[in-house]
């Protein structure tokens, strides 16, 4: 079974690196991401602004999820396994009992999460490389995403999430604690100018009630 070795993740005390300048692409950054992923060697980093089309469907994510989706792809197998698995069965009190590693367990209870990153195995497998071998630039652009979000005025607290604010850092958490939501927007909008971002639902379409973690 593949899996990329996974780097110690612990969202709520790791540090984030200072921001950097603004994102020079505006492709579809799934679509670019798959592209890059499918050319990526282990001996050719990704730059800031591929890490950036990389990340911009996931950097909004609450901190927790983020966390579990970053070691989640590491594991490309069991993600696919996963996805196959739920699909089948459909059965969310069983997926603690399944051979999977813990963060694939924990995202596959975000079923949307799950399954976008099943279909797109390419673009998970370079979200995975990007974070084993280059941490620290995966961290910096989590944060240059969120500022740009946030100085479009689409990344603010609502009653889903609280934003707050770590010396450079910004920090998304749940407004509570026993709940996540996975938000829904455009990562093409969300950046540049007013966009739709809104609260989704671990397992279903936006808009659904959550479920607890």
């Amino acid at each position: 079974m593949k899996k990329i070795q996974a780097v110690t993740f612990v969202i709520y005390v790791m540090s984030f690196v200072a921001l950097l300048g603004p994102v020079e692409s505006t492709q579809n950054p799934l679509v670019g991401a798959t592209a890059q992923a499918q050319e990526y060697l282990f001996n050719e980093p990704f730059s800031p602004q591929q890490l950036d089309n990389l990340l911009a469907p996931i950097a909004l994510y609450p901190d927790p999820l983020l966390a579990q989706v970053l070691v989640a792809a590491t594991f490309v197998d069991q993600v696919d396994e996963a996805a196959h698995w739920m699909r089948a069965y459909n059965d969310t009190t069983a997926i603690d009992d399944q051979p999977w590693d813990i963060s694939v367990k924990a995202v596959s209870h975000y079923l949307p999460v799950l399954y976008r990153m099943s279909d797109q195995i390419d673009w998970t497998t370079a979200v995975g490389q990007a974070y084993v071998y280059q941490p620290t630039d995966v961290m910096t652009s989590v944060q240059r995403l969120r500022s740009l979000a946030r100085s479009a005025g689409n990344l603010v607290t609502n009653e889903q999430q609280q934003v707050d604010f770590d010396g450079d850092s910004i920090n998304i958490v749940p407004a509570q604690p026993r709940y996540v939501y996975v938000p829904t927007y455009d990562p093409n909008i969300i950046y540049f100018g007013p966009g739709y971002y809104s609260g989704g639902l671990c397992r279903g379409v936006a808009g659904s009630p959550a479920v607890a973690r």
